[in-house]
C-alpha cells in the first residue's frame, strides 16, 4: 500500500465473520490511529470485548513522497474565459476539458492539463464557473496531471500564457473522480 504524507488516510480490510464448524460469527473488529515515528503512519486493530476494545499492536507504514510529475509526451491547455472550439493547444485553449482527447493522449503517455491560474489581469485567481468532473476513461499506465497553478493565460482573445508569479491558483468549486488514488498538491 502506497502512502502519501498529505493524504496519510487508508483502509485496512478485515474478515468481518468467521465460520467455524459451519456456524458463521460475527467479528465487531474496528481500526485506531496511533503513533508512529515520523515518518510513519501507524493503525492498531481492535476487537470489541464485554469490557471494552481490545487492540493489538501499532503497525507503522511508511509514508512515501509524493513522486515527480512525470515529464509530460503531450500538455493541453484549458480557460474558461476564452471563446468555445479550441483544440487545447497554447494559441487556441479549450474552453472546457476535451476527455477524449485526453483519453487519446493518455495512450500515448503521460499527459498535462494546464489551468489558467490567474484572470488574464494577472492578480485575481481565476474562478471556474463550475466543478470539474473528472471524465478519464483510459485506465492504462499514464498518468494525467491536471495543474490549476503553474501558468495563466494574459489574452482571452489571443491566448498567451506566462507562469503564475506566484503561488495563486486557480479556484475550482468541486472536482467529482470515480477514480482512487487521487493526489492534491500544492
Amino acid at each position: 500500500m502506497k502512502l502519501i504524507p498529505s493524504l496519510a488516510i487508508f483502509t485496512l480490510a478485515l474478515p468481518t465473520q468467521l465460520s467455524t464448524c459451519g456456524e458463521v460469527h460475527d467479528i465487531p473488529t474496528t481500526t485506531e490511529a496511533c503513533a508512529c515515528q515520523e515518518p510513519a503512519h501507524g493503525a492498531r486493530v481492535c476487537d470489541d470485548t464485554a469490557h471494552g476494545p481490545s487492540c493489538g499492536p501499532c503497525m507503522c507504514l511508511p509514508l512515501e513522497p509524493v513522486p515527480p510529475d512525470p515529464l509530460p509526451t503531450t500538455t493541453f491547455y484549458v480557460n474558461p474565459d476564452v471563446a468555445p472550439g479550441g483544440d487545447g493547444s497554447a494559441s487556441s485553449p479549450w474552453q472546457v476539458i476535451d476527455w477524449p482527447a485526453v483519453d487519446r493522449a493518455l495512450a500515448a503517455g503521460d499527459t498535462h492539463v494546464l489551468f489558467s491560474s490567474l484572470e488574464q489581469d494577472g492578480t485575481s485567481a481565476e474562478v471556474w464557473p463550475a466543478r470539474l468532473d473528472v471524465l478519464r476513461t483510459d485506465t492504462g499506465p499514464h498518468r494525467v496531471v491536471l495543474d490549476g497553478i503553474r501558468v495563466y493565460n494574459v489574452d482571452d482573445t489571443a491566448p498567451r500564457w506566462l507562469a503564475t508569479p506566484d503561488r495563486t491558483h486557480a479556484i475550482v468549486p468541486g472536482i467529482s473522480t470515480d477514480f482512487d488514488n487521487i493526489a492534491a498538491t500544492g
